[in-house]
């Protein structure tokens, strides 16, 4: 069965604004494909927790991704914001399961009415419950792939790359990308 073509149509005609998320902008760099990623969206911003989090303490530890995020950075293709949401922020704040840098990122989807391009679980849910559209890494492949911007050998090599790496999924939530890519692939060849 053939992924819907009304789904990579919607991809397609879409113009939205998306905030990253660390894991989101480490992986896509590490996999070779944060370029291609970053041209799906209108305007992509981060806060300033993730920077902090991908590049600051990333260049201490010498990780290439952050001196490639960097370069995105000054290249104006990724925006700094900071959230005006304080309130939010600190009513999420309070929650110990979600990291600093996953809250800064919600508030700002949320006031940009942005996708949320975010990949840890207990933050997705927050974010979900706040009515955020998110758009997880491997879905972030996929629409790659639907939308021409990589070929079928590199969405695959991507996600046995992902692998290799310390990206944490779910087997099944793998598995089900793979599908996809598959049926995307179906659907493209009739």
């Amino acid at each position: 069965m053939p992924f819907k073509k009304e789904k990579i149509e919607e991809w397609r005609k879409r113009e939205v604004n998306a905030v990253f998320n660390s894991s989101p902008l480490i992986y896509l760099t590490r996999i070779g494909i944060l370029d291609v990623a970053l041209r799906m969206y209108k305007k992509v911003y981060t806060p300033e927790a993730v920077k902090r989090e991908v590049i600051d303490k990333g260049k201490e530890l010498n990780k290439s991704d952050a001196f490639i995020v960097d370069e995105y950075l000054k290249k104006k293709k990724i925006t700094i914001q900071t959230i005006k949401n304080l309130e939010t922020y600190a009513i999420l704040l309070k929650n110990p399961l979600i990291h600093r840098a996953d809250i800064e990122a919600i508030c700002l989807a949320e006031e940009l009415k942005a996708i949320l391009v975010m990949d840890d679980p207990k933050a997705i849910e927050v974010a979900k419950m706040k009515g955020i559209k998110i758009e997880p890494t491997l879905t972030v492949i996929l629409i790659c792939y639907a939308l021409d911007h990589i070929d079928f050998e590199k969405a695959e090599t991507s996600y046995k790359t992902l692998l290799k790496t310390k990206f944490r999924v779910k087997a099944q939530e793998y598995e089900r990308a793979l599908e996809i890519l598959e049926m995307i692939r179906s659907g493209k060849e009739e």
